[in-house]
């Protein structure tokens, strides 16, 4: 006969995922919060981990309903908005986002220099022109505009054009609702349709065919930290077009330019940095994908006056470049980050340490060369990051030569983490952590995440799927 199990019995079942009481959930999500504090952004690690978390709330999320309810406003705080097709755009700003825009923090808007969702094919039917005067109804400024009609001998405009402007509006209608973001990511900007197309020229405060410019540029003010990216074929007419939205963000306290794919760098570094130079209450600027380093005339100018960090990510660099850039560096600058930065040391340039006198925080997430951790002997530096990256492994630098680094630092140094692969393995860390021992100092050798290149974001227009509590 089978016993009955009994409270005891049942009490020595193991918890799950699920069982988890909801107001641990609640404590849980807060230890998920990627948002990085302005003054960590200079670590490698922080970007790591922030990542981390991102990723690890979208996986929770996918849990159960009671989860995903407990991870809502962490799962939301980054809202990405890509080309969908123009009734999921619609509904994401009539019924989505009044009960989420609330707790949006950070705004992606992507891909969108080829909308696959526009032109002649999806306006063929009847339906879809009904679709596209809804939208119109709802969306445009001048709603007299949408009452036009393309029948033979109207002035009116196509129905390819009309669809590029009731969706460039819809993109600046869910910036607009967004009301507590604070950041904002541009890889591209929706189609603007032509103004001679639409019966109005430039001048004219008539001309209705971009939303989304002036969205931005009205509320650009809001945004603390923004991302331009200057890809080939982003949407933008040209370079210049991009480098404009830089203006917009005059509140900004961090900031990301990042080159992609673009062959003439050269015609838009002087209105690039012209703009940054006005920035005056940027602290932190990333530059991505840049192939060279000219900054003007070298003056403190071309960079911002108060910018506090300074990260390079992504490009090849001479120690030459490097010495020109600390020259020209504003005397607020302390803290710099080197992310899959090749780094080229000249053996004339060897003897002459860097100028960046008021330097106290590195971080290097790239192949070191180790004659380039002497340049920094100048540099007051109190932490010091040494870290791999997913796309280099491989080892770069012994144990032996980051204690001598170390110890040239000895006055100031307050801690350093060191990536095991970057020395080789953590077999080779006892070196390193017997100095730190020594010295009092904080010295961590840790093993390297592995990270997958993807980026992550919550794509409101996705279908949300979750596995239900009572499965």
């Amino acid at each position: 006969m089978t016993s009955t199990p009994n409270s005891s019995d049942r009490s020595r079942v193991p918890p799950t995922l699920e069982s988890i009481p909801t107001e641990i959930k609640l404590k849980i999500s807060k230890h998920l919060d990627p948002t990085l504090p302005i003054e960590d952004r200079w670590s490698y690690v922080r970007q790591v981990e922030a990542d981390e978390k991102r990723r690890a709330v979208l996986a929770l999320s996918l849990v159960s309903r009671s989860w995903n309810a407990a991870l809502e406003e962490l799962k939301w705080q980054e809202l990405v908005i890509s080309p969908k097709p123009t009734a999921d755009l619609y509904s994401l700003v009539k019924d989505l986002l009044p009960s989420i825009g609330r707790y949006v923090s950070r705004l992606v808007i992507c891909d969108w220099e080829i909308d696959e969702y526009a032109g002649d094919d999806f306006v063929e039917t009847d339906d879809q022109k009904a679709e596209i005067v809804v939208v119109e109804n709802f969306a445009l400024v001048l709603p007299d505009q949408a009452a036009e009609t393309d029948e033979p001998g109207s002035p009116g405009l196509s129905w390819a054009t009309r669809l590029d402007r009731v969706r460039n509006a819809l993109v600046a209608a869910a910036v607009s609702a967004c009301q507590s973001a604070r950041s904002i990511r541009i890889e591209g900007v929706p189609e603007v349709p032509d103004p001679s197309y639409l019966g109005c020229s430039d001048d004219d405060d008539g001309h209705f065919a971009d939303f989304f410019e002036p969205t931005i540029a009205e509320l650009g003010s809001r945004f603390t930290e923004a991302h331009i990216s200057m890809a080939h074929q982003s949407g933008w007419g040209d370079t210049w077009d991009a480098a404009r939205y830089i203006d917009y963000f005059r509140s900004a306290k961090a900031m990301t330019i990042e080159f992609n794919g673009i062959d003439e760098h050269e015609q838009v570094s002087d209105e690039l940095y012209e703009y940054l130079g006005e920035l005056e209450d940027l602290e932190s600027l990333r530059l991505i994908c840049v192939d060279w380093l000219q900054l003007g005339s070298g003056d403190e100018d071309d960079l911002p006056p108060n910018l506090k960090h300074l990260q390079l990510e992504d490009m090849v660099l001479t120690s030459e470049e490097l010495h020109y850039l600390g020259g020209c560096a504003p005397e607020s600058l302390e803290a710099l980050t080197l992310v899959s930065v090749e780094c080229h040391t000249d053996a004339s340039q060897r003897s002459r340490p860097f100028d960046f006198h008021h330097l106290r925080r590195l971080s290097i997430a790239t192949p070191t060369p180790p004659s380039l951790l002497g340049l920094f002997r100048n540099s007051p530096l109190e932490r010091v990051e040494l870290c791999a990256t997913r796309y280099d492994p491989q080892p770069s630098i012994t144990p032996d030569r980051v204690v001598r680094f170390a110890q040239r630092h000895a006055h100031t140094l307050k801690s350093l983490l060191v990536h095991d692969t970057v020395i080789g393995g953590m077999h080779k860390a006892r070196l390193i952590e017997n100095w730190g021992a020594r010295q009092g100092a904080l010295v961590t050798v840790c093993p390297a995440p592995i990270l997958p290149a993807l980026e992550v974001g919550s794509d409101a227009t996705d279908d949300e799927a979750w596995t239900d509590d009572e499965a």
